[in-house]
């Protein structure tokens, strides 16, 4: 999150939309995720005094209100829609050239990124908090690769620059607004892509290693096996 939003990738995102993508990939594939496989509510909470865990305890199991609508964000579709969906309108180029321009705007754009997107891998790198079974995880992570795979490609291909917050800062680092857009909508496509790709492996990974010796077992029981190996003790 320093690397985004304190190096100078802050300052020349501002020059250049190529620059501006990578700021927001690594808050949502690279800070969020990493901070949901942290699991970092646990270890703030350890870090405090008994007593002010005791509270904020009794004080989450009287928030009733607040209880409820946690569990509707941890519903898989809730936290899918949200997330694909802040990536979708800050990409629309009124909001993103409007975000540019009104600090307050690039705030709200930089916090509903990394807000959604932790939610979103929150579920993904835990599924014992929701329950939610593999092919609904691997489902979950396909589709929102999908849909920035696509929105990266649509921006790559584009005939003509979309954004105007970027036509008059590109030049002084040697690259067109068409050129930015296109090294923009790479960064999306490929390597912001693979992440969630990448993240469908430990999901899917322990299913098949417990098939695989589920079917080691199923042989070995099998009468023929059994009988071929009786056979042969002395």
């Amino acid at each position: 999150m320093l690397i985004a939003l304190v190096s100078p990738i802050d300052a020349v995102a501002a020059a250049l939309f190529s620059v501006h993508m990578t700021q927001h990939m690594l808050l949502i594939v690279v800070a969020s995720p990493l901070i949901a496989l942290a699991d970092a509510p646990i270890a703030m909470l350890w870090g405090l005094r008994l007593e002010q865990r005791k509270r904020i305890g009794l004080a989450w199991r009287h928030a009733h209100t607040l209880r409820a609508a946690w569990r509707q964000l941890q519903r898989p579709l809730v936290a899918w829609t949200l997330h694909v969906g802040a990536l979708w309108l800050w990409h629309v180029p009124r909001f993103y050239d409007a975000a540019v321009r009104d600090e307050r705007l690039h705030v709200l754009e930089h916090a509903s990124f990394f807000l959604t997107a932790l939610l979103f891998w929150w579920l993904v790198t835990d599924r014992s908090r929701n329950r939610i079974g593999v092919g609904v995880a691997t489902l979950y992570l396909f589709t929102a690769a999908l849909q920035g795979t696509l929105l990266g490609a649509l921006i790559t291909i584009a005939r003509h620059p979309w954004y105007f917050a970027h036509y008059g800062t590109t030049a002084a680092w040697g690259l067109t607004p068409l050129e930015d857009q296109q090294l923009a909508g790479l960064i999306m496509w490929i390597p912001a892509g693979f992440a969630y790709v990448v993240a469908i492996i430990p999901t899917v990974l322990p299913v098949l290693r417990t098939r695989e010796t589920s079917e080691e077992r199923d042989q070995w029981a099998s009468p023929s096996v059994a009988g071929v190996s009786a056979r042969g003790t002395p």
